[in-house]
């Protein structure tokens, strides 16, 4: 079947006001029709029935179509909208020819796809007011089309930026982290750019660090604090700092970066490198679970105690965190609130009760995404979603054993050279300088003490520590023999140290030359009585409490440790083998 028209090649309408198809299956009535509309202009193509109509339409791609209704083979209905369904997206003018007057013809002839009537006779007037209107539609219709061709482009480019982006983007936030086998984590963004944040360090003391965060909103404006956050969390850890000194300073350097509205919940969690304790801070975050390895119980759970990061410039942080004893096997579930306030169409929110029910699974982390992927079903996120397991297993901190530290100066050979450090802090100075710091960071001027870092701030941290506690500050480590007089102690230590104005700590290091090791003396003394060694050394196990695991420690990597007088002089001897 061919289309009848005048000439063989229509695509092209120079000059005309374009192409018409009529479609009639009387031949007097597509006759009449053409000559009207080649008075208006407009080329003319035609077809007797639907059936011509629909593969002409194809083949000619016409600027309008005049469709009659009642015709042999495809009535006008199906053909329209059939024509319509080819279209697309282009705007085609389906006007139909009829005589017809009952609402329900005409009705179906706009669920068709009509767009507008011609009634039989055909008059000239009537003909060029239809299509002087459509035209004006015809034409709004392709600016239309064209600006939203035009918008997805940009926004397609503007997409693929933002993809580029948020990839570099998430790369410098979590370039430094530590990923474990045995830390999992779901992190699905709302958008391109994701609010919530996953960061993981080893402290020099072989403690692991893990702070999971929630900035208001999301997309790119929730993501503007990650990296500052990011920076000042791996920089803070790798020099050893505490978590409440990381949490502060990040607190001030959110408060000042971020407008009024937004802020950053956080949960920090430390777990400690004998797996024996879990530390955790959490500023307005879902509850911290800890699960029973052996019956997939929740056994603990770190209830928020703090502001979020960046409303308050001076919030406290220096609070007792939540303290847990834990075994291994067992794991750490966090989230943002992503999940529990996950919702559906109807407004439903997936809530804590059904978060904990899936939690207290075999695998509590497998099957909380099974639930949420249950409930969400593909639909658009409203928020962020973080997940966060952590298993509790020796290789969690056995893996900080190989993890690079200051590679360039550990490479220095050891010279047999002799050398003494020392450094006294008085009074308010104690409230504002961690000496240990500063002393890990002289020792690292000799290179072939590089190796050796995580030790040593471990063993001067537990001298400071005593003489810090025990002797400027008075404090006796009898009161961690229960969990509620550990939080006592801690809540103490920064009463008093937040009102210290006398007493002093000094630290001495010498490093003393051997033929085949290498020996470093530490010395740490205090202007009170210090810690009672003797006291602690006739204990029970089960009298110490929570207490004196610092001093094993210091056995375990000291060749000796001695402490003289009432306690408040300690000297260490570290030893390491040079050949």
């Amino acid at each position: 079947m061919r289309c009848n028209s005048e000439a063989d090649e229509l695509d092209k309408h120079g000059g005309s006001q374009g192409l018409a198809l009529v479609v009639d299956d009387d031949a007097t009535n597509r006759t009449i029709l053409e000559a009207l509309l080649k008075k208006e202009g407009y080329q003319t193509i035609s077809a007797a029935d639907g059936a011509q109509a629909v593969q002409c339409f194809a083949e000619k791609q016409p600027d309008l179509v005049f469709m009659d209704v009642m015709m042999p083979v495809m009535d006008g209905y199906e053909a329209a909208s059939r024509i319509k369904a080819q279209a697309g997206e282009r705007f085609v003018p389906v006007i139909f020819l009829t005589g017809l007057t009952e609402d329900e013809a005409l009705t179906k002839c706009i669920e068709a796809g009509g767009d507008d009537f011609l009634s039989k006779p055909y008059k000239q007037a009537m003909l060029r007011a239809k299509m002087t209107a459509l035209g004006r539609i015809r034409d709004l219709s392709y600016t239309v089309v064209a600006q939203r061709h035009k918008i997805e482009r940009q926004h397609n480019h503007l997409l693929r930026e933002q993809e580029i982006a948020e990839h570099i983007y998430s790369r410098a936030v979590t370039v430094d982290n530590v990923y474990l086998d045995h830390i999992r984590a779901l992190l699905k963004p709302a958008s391109v750019f994701s609010g919530d944040l996953l960061l993981t360090a080893h402290h020099p003391a072989g403690d692991l660090h893990l702070l999971l965060g929630d900035f208001t909103g999301h997309g790119l404006t929730a993501a503007i604090g990650a990296l500052p956050t990011s920076e000042v969390f791996h920089a803070m850890t790798a020099k050893g700092y505490s978590a409440p000194e990381i949490l502060a300073t990040i607190n001030r350097k959110l408060q000042r970066l971020l407008p009024a509205d937004m802020f950053m919940a956080a949960c920090f969690v430390v777990v400690t490198r004998d797996l024996h304790t879990v530390y955790v801070w959490n500023a307005a975050m879902p509850d911290a679970l800890i699960l029973d390895g052996t019956n997939a119980t929740v056994k603990h759970r770190g209830a928020s105690q703090y502001l979020p990061l960046g409303i308050l410039a001076d919030g406290n942080y220096q609070l007792a965190p939540a303290r847990f004893d834990i075994t291994p096997g067992d794991h750490i579930l966090l989230c943002s609130d992503g999940v529990t306030e996950a919702r559906k169409p109807n407004g439903e929110r997936f809530g804590l009760a059904r978060y904990e029910q899936a939690a207290n699974s075999q695998d509590g982390f497998r099957a909380v995404v099974a639930a949420l992927d249950e409930f969400c079903d593909d639909q658009a996120l409203n928020d962020d979603i973080s997940l966060v397991d952590i298993a509790l297993r020796p290789e969690l901190i056995k893996a900080n054993d190989t993890a690079p530290r200051i590679p360039a100066l550990s490479s220095q050979p050891y010279t047999e050279d002799r050398w003494h450090w020392s450094w006294v802090l008085h009074g308010a100075s104690l409230r504002q300088v961690n000496p240990v710091r500063l002393a890990i960071n002289q020792l690292l001027e000799f290179g072939y003490l590089g190796m050796h870092h995580q030790s040593l701030f471990t063993i001067l941290t537990e001298l400071y520590s005593n003489a810090l506690e025990h002797g400027v500050l008075g404090l006796d480590s009898a009161m961690k023999a229960s969990a509620e007089g550990f939080d006592q102690y801690y809540t103490e230590r920064e009463t008093r140290l937040a009102l210290l104005e006398e007493g002093w700590v000094r630290i001495e290091m010498e490093c003393l030359p051997q033929s085949n090791n290498g020996k470093l003396l530490i010395r740490v003394k205090d202007s009170g009585n210090g810690f009672d060694y003797r006291r602690w050394k006739i204990q029970s196990e089960s009298k110490r409490g929570f207490s004196g695991y610092g001093i094993m420690l210091l056995h375990g990597l000291c060749e000796s440790v001695h402490f003289t007088n009432t306690g408040n002089q300690a000297e260490v001897t570290y030893v390491w083998k040079t050949a």
